[in-house]
């Protein structure tokens, strides 16, 4: 309570790249403040007509009836560093950054390391 979430997140399975999920993606970020999404990674493991549409679900959220919530599409995931950076007030309970993928989310995490460590300073 009282601090704000940041959900980043990368389509990079499979499974995850599915449009099957699109309206359950935009439940389930509904409890953030702010959404950064990437493009789905390799798209080509899944077939045009079943993928998620990345962009769609960002649009989806952002008119979705909880107005807290705001979502941002990242092409790459250092675009989506690029606009996290720009974006990123820490509040004085601090914020919570969660990164979901189940890769290498294009090798982030030393960079969101420093992004978070140059706030505390």
């Amino acid at each position: 309570p009282g601090r704000t979430i940041h959900a980043l997140f990368e389509p990079r399975s499979a499974t995850s790249h599915r449009k099957l999920f699109q309206k359950t993606y935009v439940n389930a970020f509904r409890g953030a403040d702010r959404v950064y999404i990437c493009d789905v990674f390799n798209p080509d493991k899944v077939s045009r007509k079943e993928r998620l549409d990345v962009r769609r679900l960002v649009n989806e959220i952002n008119r979705s009836r909880k107005k807290k919530t705001r979502a941002y599409f990242a092409g790459t995931p250092d675009e989506l560093l690029t606009r996290l950076r720009k974006q990123f007030q820490p509040h004085e309970d601090g914020d919570v950054v969660l990164a979901m993928s189940n890769g290498a989310f294009g090798g982030i995490y030393p960079d969101l390391e420093q992004i978070l460590h140059s706030c505390r300073s």
